[in-house]
């Protein structure tokens, strides 16, 4: 009994454990022209029509202070 138990606990401990090897992912930052496209869509659009959603503020009217 204990020469079995002495063998099933080599087996399981002689295996190879990879849990401590996690590496991050090396993040570089964009180049200039590549954050520029992600700019492309930062328009409203509305969604029923298509259309832009271009607002030209004309005056603001400031009450209370």
């Amino acid at each position: 009994m204990r020469n079995t138990f002495i063998i099933i606990c080599l087996l399981l401990f002689n295996s190879n454990l990879f849990s401590q090897e996690f590496k991050l992912p090396e993040i570089f930052p964009s180049s200039p022209t590549a954050a520029e496209l992600g700019k492309f869509g930062a328009d409203p659009v509305n969604l029923s029509t298509g259309l832009p959603q271009i607002e030209i503020p004309l005056y603001t009217i400031q009450s209370g202070d």
